[in-house]
Parts: structure tokens; C-alpha cells; sequence
């Protein structure tokens, strides 16, 4: 970790009125891709220490909690690093691409959506909606992740129906008075 913070100090030093404008957003570019990379590790990370189940031991009943206090973020925020951490160790590409910095935090937050919808259908399609991560823009991997969605939807929403209709029936008979 103290590499890490020697790079960080290190580029906080840097006078940026000194770097050409090619280079600036070369380096930004780069910068969002680290933070990425950062962020994979961030998560897997928080998937051990809920594995581990160490939280308990300061008094916290979960790991949402433990987080929001430790590094002092809001509860729904440490909720949504944990779904993310979670879905994750079921979510092999997707995990991967993140760690590679291939794909953003934002979207990988769609993807755990999608897989949360649809757990079998998303192992099935994880490839596809990875590749519509790495390409898209959030807004449009938004469209594209609810149009998958009901895709399935609508297929599931068929098939019960026609469960239903091969599932009814018609009892008659005649009631105590005769009718």
C-alpha cells in the first residue's frame, strides 16, 4: 500500500500547468482506468472481510454497517459496495473485466442489477452483456440491460400463461338442492 500512496503523492505534486494537453487527458484516461482497477480490489477485498465475517467481533450485525462507520460512507453506499462485492464472486467476466478496468463501477452496478433480475438467464448472457458494457455508454447500456430485461420478462410471462391455460378447468355439479 505504501507504493500506492508514493504514486498517489506523486502525481498530487505534479504541476499540471507544466503537462501538455495530449498528455493531460492521456492521463486521465489512465487515471479513470486505475480507479477501476482500484475498485476491483476494493470490492474483493470487502467480499473477504464479509467472508470472514470479522466485523462481528467490533459489535456490527453486518458488513454494511461495519462499512458505512469505517470508512465513513453512507449506509446505502456501503449496501450497494457489498451487493456489488457479492455479486461479483458469481459474476466471473464481469469481475475480471473490472479488475482489468475494462468496464465502470456505474456499470457494473447495471450488470449486478440485471443479474439480481435474472440469475440464471444473466450466467447465460453474462458474455453478451459484458461486451455491451465494454462498448456502450452507461445511458445506453441502461437501454440495452432493461431491453434484456424484459426480453426475459415478457418470455417468462408467456410461458406462464400458457401454464394457466393448460392448468384450468370447468368442475360441475349438482348442489344439495339440486341445482
Amino acid at each position: 500500500m505504501s507504493s500506492l500512496r508514493s504514486a498517489l503523492e506523486e502525481l498530487q505534486a505534479e504541476d499540471l500547468w507544466a503537462v501538455g494537453t495530449e498528455q493531460l487527458e492521456a492521463d486521465l484516461v489512465e487515471l479513470e482506468r486505475a480507479a477501476r482497477v482500484l475498485q476491483a480490489e476494493r470490492l474483493r477485498r470487502i467480499t473477504e472481510v464479509d467472508r470472514r465475517g470479522e466485523f462481528r467481533r467490533d459489535g456490527y450485525l453486518s458488513i454494511s454497517s461495519w462499512l458505512a462507520s469505517r470508512l465513513r460512507i453512507g449506509v446505502q453506499a456501503a449496501t450497494a459496495e457489498v451487493r456489488s462485492a457479492r455479486a461479483l464472486s458469481e459474476m466471473p467476466l464481469t469481475r475480471s473485466a473490472l479488475a482489468g478496468g475494462e468496464v465502470s463501477g456505474q456499470a457494473v452496478r447495471l450488470l449486478v442489477r440485471a443479474r439480481e433480475a435474472h440469475p440464471t438467464e444473466f450466467s447465460q448472457d453474462e458474455e453478451v452483456l459484458l461486451d455491451a458494457a465494454r462498448r456502450l455508454r452507461v445511458r445506453d447500456l441502461y437501454r440495452a440491460v432493461e431491453h434484456w430485461r424484459q426480453a426475459i420478462d415478457t418470455a417468462g410471462t408467456a410461458e406462464e400463461e400458457e401454464l394457466r391455460f393448460q392448468q384450468r378447468f370447468l368442475h360441475v355439479s349438482s348442489t344439495l338442492y339440486g341445482m
